[in-house]
């Protein structure tokens, strides 16, 4: 992934690798990635720096970080797994955000209790600006969540809005589906009911006293893609963190 998002976003990348094995040394090497570029264009290159080490000696490598950044460049953390629980992970993760402008997270996986600790980090963390790539794949379904109100007869219903359903692939609620609901009561009010179920295929419905608009789930971007879009917010991104805040009152 990150490969590919250095063809369009050349820079530096700094991995920290935990190795299983306690009995090597922390290590580190620097590798160069070039691409091609177009007809008449240069060739595109950005450095990968690999940090890896025991578990024991992460903490050094953390540390090491802030001294391998580029000065004046934007620099963006993202947190693999699940949001910080342990004192140990919550101490390495405000050690790495602390030196950085932005932290891309991503809440595929989370359950309920995951997206709620999301949520307070974007809380805490004021000064750092959060994303979270589940949320950009979720961009072309808002798009057409959207689009479905931009006729005026179509607008002039919303205020009639009773219910949201959001069916969800699988069974059991995702993050996906939270977001979602969340996004749609943040946009219009937050005592909007939203149920989520179980369905056959990702899938929303309003209804309206006259009405029900069903609208599926759209292909979203590659993981390439939707970090590469994510790398060109440089502030932050208002409309996510009040979806997000608003997830986390859903109930199953």
């Amino acid at each position: 992934i990150l490969h590919e998002v250095a063809a369009r976003h050349p820079g530096r990348t700094i991995l920290l690798s935990i190795e299983t094995e306690d009995v090597r040394p922390p290590r580190a090497w620097v590798n160069m990635v070039c691409h091609p570029g177009g007809r008449g264009e240069p060739q595109v290159c950005s450095e990968q720096l690999v940090l890896a080490g025991p578990a024991g000696a992460l903490h050094e490598l953390v540390a090491s970080v802030a001294g391998l950044l580029v000065a004046d460049l934007p620099a963006f953390l993202w947190w693999r797994g699940q949001p910080p629980e342990s004192e140990v992970e919550q101490e390495r993760f405000h050690h790495l955000a602390d030196v950085v402008e932005r932290v891309l997270l991503d809440s595929a996986p989370y359950d309920a209790g995951q997206l709620v600790r999301a949520a307070a980090l974007a809380r805490a963390y004021r000064r750092v600006a959060f994303s979270d790539l589940n949320w950009a794949r979720l961009t072309p379904w808002r798009a057409a969540v959207a689009q479905c109100f931009d006729p005026p007869a179509h607008q002039a219903l919303l205020p009639s809005l009773g219910e949201a359903r959001i069916f969800c692939a699988g069974g059991a609620p995702t993050a996906a589906a939270r977001l979602i609901g969340g996004w749609l009561r943040s946009r219009l009010r937050e005592s909007l009911p939203v149920e989520l179920v179980a369905g056959a295929a990702d899938q929303l419905e309003l209804h309206f006293p006259s009405a029900c608009f069903r609208i599926a789930r759209p292909a979203g971007p590659s993981d390439s893609a939707a970090l590469a879009e994510e790398f060109r917010i440089l502030g932050r991104d208002r409309v996510f963190e009040e979806a997000i805040e608003a997830a986390t009152t859903l109930d199953d």
